[in-house]
C-alpha cells in the first residue's frame, strides 16, 4: 500500500462577494490542487507497484 498525503489548505477572509480573483486562487488550490496531486500520484503509484 502506497499512502498519499494531501494537506492543502486556503483561508480567504472579508468580502467574498467582491473576491472573484481570491475565490478562483481558492479553487485552484483545494479543489484542482487536490485533483492534479491526486492524479499524479496514482500514476506514479501504478508505475512503481506494477499495477
Amino acid at each position: 500500500m502506497s499512502p498519499l498525503v494531501n494537506s492543502a489548505g486556503y483561508s480567504l477572509t472579508g468580502d467574498t462577494e467582491s473576491a472573484a480573483e481570491e475565490t478562483h486562487r481558492e479553487m485552484e488550490t483545494l479543489f484542482f490542487g487536490t485533483a492534479r496531486v491526486t492524479t499524479r500520484a496514482i500514476e506514479v503509484i501504478r508505475q512503481v507497484e506494477g499495477y
